[in-house]
């Protein structure tokens, strides 16, 4: 019997120390993991110019597979108890898989996620339930010492309480070269669909560049951006050229401290219909380690939400500017554990009624991965 009451299978090896798994079967091994957490939120909108205050109680036990050494599989249940009366207590699942499988000379990978999850949202002023399939495929294959030829498909669908459901497909196609001198380019095209339900699609293409670089034994970049020539097709019938991106860079000035600058800005179908949602982003988080162990973080960002109305004689545009300030620390605990303590205030501003909001959560958790 193992330590947990359960009968090993058969050609199963129970395993022990800090980096081995719970059960290895072969080539797959079997990796449990639990977070039980506590939080207590202030100011959260439990609906449109309605704030509230409540604890917030979970539990998370999941599980993570390895299927030899490309495939990976991890499945998250998450029980969320609320005090508040406004606020419904919800099971959460998060189910992945992600693999790599070279066929020849290419190399192709890909990921499937499903989830479902009902939390508090700026951007419907409410809890909302949000079931999200995401798919991606990608491949590539030499055609040289540095240059290869690459290609994308992705899939989003999300199907929304109350909101109307929706669902995206793109692709990309191009090259990449890796200069063997710590850089590589990939050039490309990228193009796509968007579907929302009893509302305007829209159809976007453009050019899609992106590099990685390792500038200096201390200092990574990353850049992914595109100029996207996107047309709503019906409702307004707007048609327009819009940049994104989204862009990385980290600086290690010492082994235990760590600075990373962020900047993101997507289109994508908003949750609420008859809109398209543009959003920036702009982040700056520090993270340092204390004393050898424990591990502390500081955060600020700035986010832009737009929604732009794609249906005629529909809302009118909103705006929200979300200010978000975090800090928190992790201390491990025998190894495979670990204890969190969190704090965070967001402030939202909109220009729309019943969404402005200043919230804040305090909380802990205590995890463990085997």
């Amino acid at each position: 019997m193992l330590a947990s009451g359960i009968t090993a299978l058969p050609g199963a090896v129970p395993t022990g120390g800090a980096n081995t798994p719970f059960l290895k079967i072969g080539r797959i091994e079997v990796r449990p993991h639990v977070v039980y957490a506590l939080e207590y939120q202030e100011g959260v909108l439990s609906r449109p110019g309605d704030a509230d205050s409540t604890f917030v109680e979970s539990l998370s036990p999941g599980v993570a597979v390895q299927l030899g050494t490309n495939w990976n599989v991890d499945y998250t249940a998450d029980v969320k108890f609320y005090s508040g009366k406004d606020f419904e207590d919800t099971v959460n699942h998060a189910f992945s898989i992600s693999g790599l499988q070279p066929i020849g000379k290419m190399a192709v990978s890909g990921t499937q996620s499903l989830s479902s999850s009902a939390n508090a949202s700026f951007e419907t002023g409410r809890q909302t339930r949000i079931i999200a399939v995401l798919s991606s495929l990608s491949a590539g294959m030499p055609v040289g010492n540095k240059l290869s030829l690459v290609g994308s498909l992705s899939q989003s669908l999300q199907f929304v309480e109350a909101s109307p459901d929706s669902g995206t497909w793109s692709g990309n196609a191009g090259a990449s070269y890796n200069s063997g001198r710590g850089w590589v380019v990939n050039t490309g095209v990228s193009s796509g669909y968007s579907a929302v339900f009893k509302s305007p699609d829209t159809f976007f293409v453009g050019p899609q560049v992106s590099l990685t670089w390792q500038a200096t034994g201390k200092l990574a970049l990353s850049l992914t951006g595109s100029l996207q020539d996107r047309e709503t097709l019906g409702g307004t019938n707007e048609r327009q050229l819009t940049p994104t991106y989204n862009a990385t860079a980290t600086f290690t000035p010492f082994t235990q401290t760590s600075i990373a600058v962020t900047g993101v800005k997507t289109n994508s179908p908003s949750l609420l219909g008859g809109q398209e949602l543009e959003s920036s982003q702009f982040g700056v988080t520090l993270q340092q380690r204390l004393l050898g162990r424990l591990r502390t973080n500081l955060g600020f960002s700035y986010g832009l939400s737009n929604y732009i109305t794609t249906v005629t004689d529909g809302p009118r545009d909103r705006r929200d500017d979300l200010y978000t300030y975090t800090t928190g620390f992790t201390l491990p605990v025998a190894r495979r554990g670990g204890i969190s303590v969190r704090y965070q205030r967001a402030v939202n501003s909109s220009n729309a009624p019943g969404f402005d909001s200043d919230s804040t959560t305090v909380g802990f958790d205590v995890s463990y991965r085997y």
